[in-house]
């Protein structure tokens, strides 16, 4: 959405980020977020971007992706590395402070694209936990409680899903 201006200064940058990357044995994680506070997730738009890096010679070696509960998208997410890049090492799900709920059935849309890894989801697990501890609510084993509560519980999530 940002003008050509705007979208060729961080083309560049992306593209200089990738060659220092391998230029330095170092992996690449790209993320993609379209949404924003006031839109939507775009999973069409995310389709294009991945497209578009891959023709501007960007080749990440693991992509990072808004939880989406379509397996089409994530089939489509594979479709094209598998036509841009058969060196990628896989596609991780991206938690944006979704519930778990919400997290178990993507992991479930998510699984039925092999290229699909796993997921890394921090605020989903910290943020409420955080919030309370900071405000005083919670005391400290609480607070690790709740968390490493909830990790297992995306964790189980993740592996009820199938593979």
């Amino acid at each position: 959405d940002d003008s050509d201006e705007i979208r060729s200064h961080h083309e560049a940058l992306l593209v200089r980020l990738a060659d220092a990357c391998r230029n330095t044995a170092h992996e690449f994680l790209l993320e993609i977020i379209t949404a924003r506070p006031d839109r939507a997730t775009a999973p069409d738009q995310i389709h294009a971007l991945m497209t578009r890096f891959y023709d501007l010679g960007i080749m990440p070696d693991w992509w990072k992706l808004e939880p989406i509960a379509d397996g089409g998208f994530w089939q489509g997410c594979g479709d094209i590395v598998r036509a841009n890049d058969p060196h990628m090492q896989g596609i991780i799900v991206l938690g944006k402070d979704a519930e778990p709920a919400v997290l178990s059935t993507v992991f479930s849309s998510a699984k039925t694209e092999p290229l699909v890894k796993g997921f890394a989801i921090g605020r989903t697990i910290f943020a409420t936990a955080a919030q309370n501890w900071l405000a005083g609510r919670i005391d400290d084993d609480t607070a690790v409680r709740r968390m490493t509560d909830l990790y297992a519980g995306l964790i189980d999530a993740w592996d009820a899903a199938g593979d």
